[in-house]
């Protein structure tokens, strides 16, 4: 007797077959119901995509993994999983499914589509020219070929039925849990939520707050010392008429573990079939190869929260004013922050060459991308008038100011002697070079040289 692979690779052989693919398309009759009763041939990409489904029905059933958790009777699954791995629509599928029939008329469909004729009320006459024609064929092999097909699809379906699981609230799944196991940090994990998990059939792991286990278990948890594993039964409260009544939780656990000096963990966790003893130490080399130890259901938990905490980071409410004025930049840097983040993620993610570089790296590699096709503009912005008691104040000497550089005389409580004539001192410095200069010198040079170049011959004499 053979097995359900071997069958399935004999008649994968079978139909693969160049001659036995021909004969399908050269003796095969393939009809598609019109609106008003009338018949018209398929095409042969459409006649193709209807074998290539055909196949995949066959051979797919049992190979692959995808398709034991859609297979079902349910036509409308099977179908539309079908219509998705072909790349089809399901609706598409479902008439080509449902008009297509094998008959015994002579059909060439290696023609172009636009030659293809679409009357067929000489049914007759074909037969005439397919008995008269060079090839022969038998009539045994589509009847073989029609039996394969369904025998093999109802065999398919009678050994990957999904596991139906009770839910509250719902009769029936068609996912199956039971390989699945969820993790969660102490934000989300409660009594009730491990309990609604463990009834649909998931695994659950994740750390807890001693503070939700009740006051009577929170009170009575012990003080650890380091390195000391302990492990409680969960209750929960049940409220009756008069008072409350506690109820133990079955397959339900909580460890509590000293990790470091003055901080324990609290960890809540489910009957796991992957994790045999919980409270057993467990060696391993940390990243920075010292040699440490904790427990395994720690050490599963963190090999495969895969970034629980930095997910509720980035998932953080942002609040802000709606009144300021600048609301709009605001919401736009918080918008583009999340969509760098997201971008950084996935090309780590799909780009394994990139996996070590930082964040900031990317921010200015995308900048410096955005750079490239900016147009620069010159902008001549006159300057804004000022009016009242904001006005700058004006020097008492009023010398011609160079509009290039703008020099102009500042008074200042230290006197030194005049750069110019070396005679007087001056307490007024020019503001750019802080050379001190009289009034009488500072007009003279600065109207003669009108440039920065008066103040070096100044200073050299």
């Amino acid at each position: 007797m053979p097995t359900m692979n071997e069958s399935i690779y004999e008649t994968h052989t079978q139909l693969f077959t160049p001659q036995f693919y021909n004969n399908i398309k050269t003796l095969t009759e393939v009809r598609k119901m019109q609106k008003y009763g009338g018949h018209s041939r398929l095409t042969k990409s459409e006649f193709d995509k209807y074998l290539m489904i055909l196949f995949t029905m066959m051979i797919s059933g049992k190979e692959r993994g995808s398709v034991q958790d859609n297979w079902s009777k349910n036509t409308k699954i099977r179908n539309q999983f079908i219509a998705d791995e072909v790349g089809m629509s399901c609706r598409e599928w479902e008439e080509i499914h449902s008009n297509v029939c094998y008959g015994h008329i002579k059909l060439l469909l290696d023609q172009p589509e636009e030659e293809i004729d679409t009357n067929l009320d000489g049914i007759e006459s074909d037969e005439e020219e397919s008995e008269n024609s060079d090839y022969e064929y038998d009539e045994d092999d589509l009847e073989e070929l029609n039996k394969i097909f369904n025998d093999h699809e109802e065999e398919v379906l009678s050994q990957n039925k999904p596991k139906e699981t009770k839910v509250r609230n719902s009769v029936s799944r068609v996912q199956d849990f039971s390989n699945c196991t969820l993790f969660c940090d102490n934000y989300y994990g409660t009594i009730d939520v491990v309990e609604y998990i463990k009834s649909i059939g998931l695994e659950y792991v994740g750390t807890f707050r001693p503070s939700r286990l009740g006051k009577e278990l929170s009170q009575n948890l012990e003080k650890l010392q380091l390195n000391q594993v302990v492990q409680y039964p969960v209750f929960k409260e049940v409220k009756l008429k008069k008072t409350t009544k506690q109820v133990l939780v079955k397959d339900v656990n909580v460890l509590q573990w000293q990790c470091k000096k003055q901080k324990t963990l609290t960890m809540i966790y489910t009957k796991s079939k992957f994790v045999k003893q919980p409270c057993q130490m467990q060696e391993f080399v940390s990243s920075r190869g010292i040699p440490r130890e904790q427990p395994e259901i720690v050490r599963y938990y963190n090999n495969n929260y895969k970034g629980v905490d930095y997910v509720d980071q980035l998932t953080k409410n942002i609040k802000f004013p709606g009144r300021c004025t600048r609301w709009t930049t605001r919401m736009f840097i918080y918008f583009m922050q999340v969509i760098l983040v997201n971008g950084f993620s996935l090309m780590k993610l799909l780009q394994p060459e990139y996996k070590e570089i930082k964040i900031t790296d990317y921010v200015e590699s995308i900048i410096d991308q955005m750079k490239i096709n900016l147009t620069k503009y010159e902008i001549k912005a006159t300057p804004r008038k000022i009016e009242g008691c904001n006005q700058p104040v004006v020097s008492p000497i009023k010398g011609p100011v160079i509009e290039a550089y703008k020099h102009y005389h500042v008074y200042t409580k230290v006197s030194a002697q005049c750069v110019g004539c070396k005679q007087c001192n001056s307490r007024y410095v020019c503001s750019c070079k802080g050379y001190h200069l009289c009034p009488e010198c500072y007009k003279t040079h600065i109207s003669e040289q009108n440039d920065i170049r008066g103040y070096t011959h100044i200073y050299k004499k």
